[in-house]
C-alpha cells in the first residue's frame, strides 16, 4: 500500500471496534496521500474470513482473491481495463506459512538477504501505529 500511496504524509481516519480486553476486533482505515489517492483497509477477526485486494485507477483495476495466503489450491487475479477487456491470471498454490518460515531461517544463517529492507518494516510498523491512534482518537 505504501508503494502506492508514497513516503509522504498522509491523511489517516480510522474506526477500531475492540472487545472487553482491549484487543483490535475490527479496524476500518481511509488514507490520503497529498496528491489525492485513497486507500481503504478493512481488517477484522469478527467478520467472516474474506481476503482480497481490490486497486482500481482511471486505466482499470486489479483484483486478487487471497493475495497473502493463497494457500496450495493457488488463486486467481483479474485485470480489468477500462475498455472492458479482461485478463485472468492464476496464481500457483504453495504453503505460505512454510515459505515465510524458510526465509526467515535462510536471512538469519545469512544465505539470503532479508525479504524486505528494515526501511521498509519500520515503516509498516509506524503506518500502522498511526492508524490505531486515529482510531484511538476518534472515540
Amino acid at each position: 500500500m505504501q508503494r502506492i500511496l508514497g513516503s509522504g504524509q498522509l491523511g489517516i481516519e480510522a474506526q477500531i471496534t475492540t472487545a472487553d480486553t482491549g484487543i483490535d476486533l475490527t479496524t476500518s482505515t481511509w488514507l490520503r496521500n497529498s496528491a489525492g489517492v485513497t486507500a481503504s483497509v478493512l481488517t477484522s477477526f469478527e467478520l467472516p474470513e474474506n481476503q482480497s485486494l481490490q486497486i482500481d485507477g482511471t486505466a482499470g483495476s486489479l483484483r486478487v482473491d487471497r493475495p497473502f495466503t493463497p494457500g496450495t489450491d493457488g488463486s486467481v487475479f483479474v485485470i480489468t481495463r477500462s475498455d472492458g477487456s479482461i485478463e485472468e491470471h492464476r496464481i500457483q498454490g504453495a504453503n505460505c506459512y512454510a515459505l515465510m518460515i524458510g526465509a526467515f531461517v535462510d536471512a538469519v544463517r545469512g544465505s539470503t538477504p532479508w525479504p524486505r529492507a528494515s526501511a521498509d518494516v519500520l515503516s509498516t510498523i509506524g503506518l500502522c501505529e498511526s492508524i490505531a491512534d486515529a482510531g484511538r482518537n476518534k472515540k
